[in-house]
């Protein structure tokens, strides 16, 4: 079997290597390489017909066993929680249609299936749920698998109910999450939850066809120490159920034996012998597991951080100053080394941060053992230490893509905060493969005019053919038809008047450049009527519904949001129709965008509102100088770990990468928003239900006590009448104010109204 080389730059010391050495009498090793001093082996060699002998030497003062830096598990694994796939080379027949927009939206589709499957309702316990037979016995099943990747750890207990795939009055596929029907295969969604197996196979064989989907092959393998129960991707179990399929444990009869001297004769003799009998049966591990005396040299570099050490993080490590000149010093000969020059496994920021909690610990304590011995009492700092059991223009281009014809969903925006008096102009995208937002380009200006965006843009096309000989790809000036998915696919950017027309006459610039031929898509304007009747539904809803494929009444919805929006309604209607844009950016129907184009790319940019908010973690309000050097360091580590991961297949994180994880994430957090939205409108209904009570309770008490007045004259009478007077406003104010949150809330809790003002609502959203 092959050796992979190692993941860290070692000198060229080349082994003495003997042949047919006999080390007792039942073993004659074949080969044996006796290393120099200080060498560093994580891929042993190992031989099929006999035994291959390892022979090191080392320090007495700093006695290493070489074996801990072996990247093959000794034995069964012993609580690693490391999550490291790697991807099985596949031929190019089977890579020619992944990465495609096909694939892409089959697999988020998939992955918006498995994630509901996994999360199930997120809510709080209602009510029971009851279940058939089959339903029972798959979830005791899923339950059982559930307990053993968790670990034995008990969930949070939330609603076990039925999610219910359903279709509103105007034939809006929605599931009880809102999902955007733009954005998935709906169909195969729908056929997912109603069970269709004629659909299902329809579609999930065209997607075999194509080598992906859930009866494919599957392309992970995970290292034996990473402790991972069920493989990240979906599978068609024998059952004929879609699960995320158990890993199989792969046998290995190589076996390594160890012989080093006793503590009392290492100084005598510092040799240790390491020999490998057979050869491994199964692919190389990755290079997860960080060799001994790099983690000394990572924790001792940590310590030297003094002030800064309590309060590091992954992140500030990577880019302290004196970490990046250690680096530099360590690694002369890379241009913009990171640390996980070191070695790969540093990559994994996951991984780092077990060796700062060490180094954090350790210093920690020794801080204390200093002063305890060196400072009177009442000079001590630190008094008690315990442990208990708990919880003009700039541009920088980055890292161009290798080949700037294949397909791309570009973002684009403007952030205000890291240069002082510039505009930081980012464009990045999503690294499909390792999950990883990465920033194509930064552009620091002074202006956000249309001028400034299309220098910036024709700035970007120069130094991308300096780099790579060839224009950026545009699929509607550059593809050969309609259906000719390569180049920039998709290219989503802030309703920015300068942005747009920006990159508007750029575009233009672009299409004369090339040969004149006709338009793909023939586009055409639609003439709107604005002034029929409007239809009666709440505008910001009506809103909402511009945003999807098709919509059954587009102009009568444009018009309730005009009509029944007042002048803020108008106003939206006026800046979007003004810009020419924003309203083919929200409907697919009204832009000529292939629809497998349009399902596959995001709704949203949030993807560089990450980013931007990322990068300024590493500060704000820089010097123009200051922010690009941060960036710059910034953004050569991101390129560094998609680079990593593609040669090694090291995530930058134990939460790593597949895109069901990205989708439950999502999924999680809108059920929190949705939720604490939920609460807060049940808080507010406990308010409106106290005051109406109370003022119920003062009308009672005054109406009551206005028969009794009439005994005492007619001033008590009229001050009576003036009291039941005021109560019954200050009730009606009250039960006005409950009127305003019918149909808020969770549902729990009821709205306090009298019966006259039940009319038109459901029986369920009161009580008396």
């Amino acid at each position: 079997m092959s050796t992979p080389s190692p993941s860290i730059p070692l000198p060229l010391l080349s082994p003495a290597i003997s042949h047919n050495v006999q080390i007792n009498r039942e073993t004659t090793l074949k080969v044996l390489y006796n290393y120099p001093p200080s060498t560093i082996i994580e891929y042993p060699e190992t031989s099929e017909g006999g035994h291959i002998g390892h022979l090191f030497t080392l320090s007495p003062d700093r006695w290493e066993n070489p074996v801990s830096s072996f990247v093959y598990s000794q034995g069964a694994p012993k609580g690693s929680m490391k999550n490291i796939e790697l991807r099985l080379a596949r031929d190019k027949a089977s890579r020619k249609y992944l990465g495609t927009p096909m694939h892409d939206l089959f697999e988020k589709t998939l992955a918006l299936w498995s994630a509901f499957q996994d999360l199930g309702c997120t809510g709080p316990l209602f009510e029971p749920t009851t279940y058939t037979s089959d339903e029972n016995t798959r979830r005791k099943l899923w339950l059982l698998l559930l307990e053993r990747v968790q670990r034995g750890h008990e969930p949070r207990a939330t609603c076990d109910g039925h999610l219910l795939f359903q279709r509103s009055k105007v034939g809006k596929p929605y599931v009880r999450y809102d999902i955007n029907e733009s954005s998935y295969d709906i169909d195969y969604l729908e056929a997912l939850f109603t069970e269709d197996t004629d659909e299902i196979k329809r579609v999930e064989d065209l997607a075999n066809q194509f080598g992906f989907g859930p009866l494919a092959p599957c392309p992970t393998v995970a290292n034996f120490s990473s402790n991972r129960v069920c493989c990240p991707c979906e599978h068609r179990l024998e059952d004929g159920s879609l699960s995320h399929a158990e890993l199989d444990v792969l046998a290995c009869c190589s076996k390594l034996c160890i012989f080093m001297p006793l503590p009392e004769y290492q100084e005598r003799c510092p040799k240790v012998l390491v020999v490998c009998h057979r050869e491994h049966s199964h692919l190389p591990p990755s290079p997860s597991k960080t060799p001994i005396f790099i983690q000394n040299e990572i924790i001792q570099l940590m310590q030297t951080l003094q002030f800064d050490l309590p309060d590091l993080t992954p992140r500030r490590l990577l880019c302290h100053p004196s970490v990046l000149s250690y680096i530099q010093q360590r690694l002369p000969d890379t241009l913009n080394p990171t640390i996980s020059g070191l070695h790969s496994s540093l990559t994994n920021q996951d991984h780092l941060r077990v060796y700062i909690s060490q180094a954090q610990a350790e210093s920690l304590l020794h801080l204390k053992g200093i002063q305890d011995t060196t400072l009177l009492p009442h000079q001590r700092y630190i008094r008690y230490v315990t442990e208990h059991p708990v919880t003009t223009l700039t541009l920088d281009e980055e890292e161009e893509p290798e080949n700037p014809g294949q397909n791309l969903r570009i973002v684009c925006d403007i952030s205000f905060k890291r240069i002082v008096g510039f505009r930081e102009f980012a464009l990045g995208a999503l690294d499909r493969d390792s999950r990883q937002s990465i920033v194509y380009c930064r552009a620091y200006t002074t202006h956000q005019s249309t001028v400034a965006h299309r220098l910036i843009f024709q700035t970007m096309e120069r130094i991308v053919k300096a780099d790579t000989r060839q224009h950026l790809r545009w699929r509607h000036i550059h593809g050969s038809h309609a259906n000719d998915l390569t180049g920039i696919l998709f290219f989503t950017g802030d309703q920015h008047g300068g942005q747009g027309k920006g990159l508007g006459t750029h575009l233009q610039d672009v299409a004369m450049s090339v040969p004149d031929r006709p338009d793909f898509h023939e586009p055409h304007r639609l003439l709107r009527n604005i002034n029929t009747t409007p239809v009666p539904e709440l505008v910001k809803n009506v809103m909402r519904s511009l945003d999807c494929l098709k919509h059954d009444d587009w102009d009568g919805a444009i018009q309730i949001v005009e009509a029944e929006g007042g002048k803020a309604g108008a106003d939206w209607v006026r800046d979007k129709t003004r810009s020419g844009f924003a309203f083919p950016g929200m409907c697919w129907a009204k832009s000529h965008i292939p629809r497998i184009v349009w399902q596959v790319g995001d709704s949203n940019s949030n993807l560089i509102e990450t980013l931007h908010a990322d990068v300024n973690c590493e500060g704000i309000s820089c010097t123009l100088v200051g922010g690009v050097k941060k960036g710059l360091e910034f953004d050569n580590l991101k390129v560094k770990t998609v680079k990593v991961f593609d040669k090694t297949g090291i995530w930058h994180s134990y939460n790593g990468g597949h895109l069901s994880k990205s989708v439950s994430k999502n999924l999680r957090r809108r059920a929190r928003q949705r939720y604490n939205v939920l609460n807060r409108q049940d808080d507010k209904i406990h308010e409106r239900n106290k005051k109406v009570l109370k003022a119920c309770q003062t009308l009672t008490k005054a109406e009551t006590w206005l028969p009794l007045t009439e005994r005492n004259g007619h001033d008590a009478l009229a001050k009576a009448e003036r009291a039941v007077v005021w109560a019954r406003d200050v009730f009606a104010k009250a039960v006005d104010a409950s009127s305003s949150v019918v149909g808020m809330g969770s549902g729990r809790v009821g709205l306090v109204l009298p019966a006259s003002q039940r009319n038109g609502f459901h029986a369920g959203q009161f009580r008396q």
